[in-house]
């Protein structure tokens, strides 16, 4: 799409290429859709699991398969995909991971750069 078309409502729109065709398609609205492609490259290269549409694999607590990392939101595999359950999803992972870090030992060091 290279331009919406009509001046006080959408009445089409401009194509980069042909559809049909044709080089506009004419419709009545625009709806953006986010979140369709999932980020989730740094995962990927961490070892983490993705489904075949690239998204997170998570269980019921939001772990992933490499211990002690979580994932929330649109990347993960979940069912629902809009911002309200994103930020409830991110505050369970939240909760997850800091159960994880109160439940294990961890060594602590403060190093001067």
């Amino acid at each position: 799409m290279t331009e919406i078309l009509g001046e006080q409502k959408v009445i089409g729109v401009k194509l980069d290429r042909p559809y049909n065709g044709k080089d506009t398609l004419s419709l009545d609205g625009i709806f953006i859709a986010i979140g369709g492609i999932p980020h989730s490259e740094l995962a990927r290269k961490l070892g983490v699991e993705l489904n075949e549409k690239g998204e997170i694999k998570i269980d019921r607590s939001s772990r992933t398969n490499i211990e002690g990392v979580y994932a929330a939101g649109d990347v993960a595999d979940t069912e629902f995909k809009q911002a309200i359950t994103g930020v409830a999803e991110g505050v369970h992972a939240a909760y997850q991971a800091y159960k994880y870090v109160n439940e294990n030992e961890f060594i602590y060091t403060r190093q001067t750069i």
